[in-house]
């Protein structure tokens, strides 16, 4: 089996961590480095916020959108 450190879960601090800690070890040929494609769409989303429109917003709304990422709808709807 594979040995793992006793201080896996202080150095690893979440389970995804935990999880590519051991992926690395079973599989290192196998690791790629290019990032995920979602990561590169956030890139571009990131790129494309209108900061203005940011500060223009009320700050429920700002709320809705960091929860559910909609700005359609109202909270009756999403209810």
């Amino acid at each position: 089996g594979l040995r793992l450190p006793a201080t896996l879960v202080f150095d690893q601090p979440t389970p995804q961590a935990i999880a590519r800690f051991v992926e690395r070890k079973l599989f290192p040929q196998e690791i790629t480095q290019a990032p995920a494609p979602a990561a590169q769409d956030s890139v571009r989303d990131i790129d494309a916020i209108d900061l203005d429109a940011i500060d223009e917003m009320d700050v429920d709304l700002l709320i809705n959108l960091a929860f559910d990422g909609d700005s359609a709808g109202t909270d009756a709807e999403r209810e």
